[in-house]
């Protein structure tokens, strides 16, 4: 389990990444680091089975490319 004590990215507003291995933990914890993020984006991304997002100021969300291991 990723340490809560971690970086946090507080002035971060959007945020795209593509071609990622990601896990349903690892979403979750990079959103809580990231509390004023506005838009995601997630690009020819694997690895994610049952994920939750919880964001107040999350206004776009931006999918594609979603590979099936």
């Amino acid at each position: 389990m990723p340490s809560r004590n971690l970086v946090r990215f507080e002035s971060l507003r959007s945020l795209e990444l593509v071609e990622v291995d990601l896990s349903d933990e690892l979403l979750s914890d990079l959103i809580l680091r990231c509390e004023n993020l506005k838009k995601l984006v997630l690009r020819q991304f694997h690895g994610l089975r049952k994920f939750r997002i919880v964001s107040e100021k999350l206004q776009d969300l931006e999918l594609s490319r979603y590979y099936v291991e």
